[in-house]
């Protein structure tokens, strides 16, 4: 059971890095790790890293993104355009690289982002909004984790 534990834990790590990678637009080529019984094994998987990866520069091969690095980076792309207002500098640089593929031509909820981008360029409301807004994002983990060490 602890063997399969473990494994789980790997693959979830795998995953986990595989998926930034994807969503960062950064290439991965391999994950070698110190955990083989041999040293000479442990050569042997970074010679094979180090051949995918010069491999793949020189045949300028690369993996392409798979649907959940699309659907991360819109769903982020969203929720930045929603909330342009606290996400300034991320609006701008989406702005920029023309990341934005869509047309929002709703004069209401354009005023409404300006309104919120004045309001929280006063000094003030951004520091009492800054304080708030860590304290909503960090409510919903602190809920679960006490669930968690109440069951157990």
């Amino acid at each position: 059971m602890k063997n399969k534990k473990i494994m789980c834990l790997k693959i979830s790590i795998h995953h986990l890095l595989q998926a930034y990678n994807q969503v960062s637009k950064t290439e991965m080529v391999s994950i070698v790790t110190d955990e083989v019984e041999e040293s000479s094994k442990l050569d042997i998987l970074i010679e094979n890293a180090y051949k995918n990866l010069r491999k793949r520069i020189l045949d300028k091969t690369y993996i392409n993104s798979n649907f959940y690095a699309e659907a991360g980076n819109k769903i982020f792309r969203d929720f930045v355009y929603k909330a342009k207002c606290v996400f300034v500098a991320d609006h701008r640089y989406y702005k920029r690289i023309k990341f934005y593929d869509f047309v929002n031509k709703n004069p209401l909820k354009n005023s409404l982002y300006y309104f919120g981008y004045l309001l929280l360029k006063i000094n003030f409301i951004r520091k009492e909004f800054d304080k708030k807004i860590i304290v909503g994002m960090v409510d919903k983990s602190k809920k679960v984790i006490e669930k968690s060490r109440q069951k157990n």
